[in-house]
């Protein structure tokens, strides 16, 4: 990463670290927790993805509402 930063812990919460990183896909902003990756958005994107993806598990931490949880979940779950 060009940049990082790492805000104060406050009450618990998990300390972010993030920055600027350049990828294969294009310039993209990172943010990570104790427990990976928290934050992934691409700021310039690439024309190399290719047309039908790689298909590979991903382990992802999701935040939100129960409601919210079960609705992803289960679009998730869906495809």
């Amino acid at each position: 990463m060009k940049k990082k930063t790492i805000t104060p812990q406050k009450d618990g919460a998990p300390i972010l670290t993030y920055g600027i990183a350049e990828s294969s896909f294009g310039l993209c902003f990172v943010g990570m927790i104790e427990q990976g990756i928290s934050t992934l958005s691409f700021i310039e994107k690439k024309d190399i993805f290719r047309a039908t993806p790689a298909k590979k598990s991903v382990d992802i931490i999701m935040e939100g509402t129960d409601f919210q949880l079960k609705v992803w979940e289960a679009e998730i779950s869906s495809r």
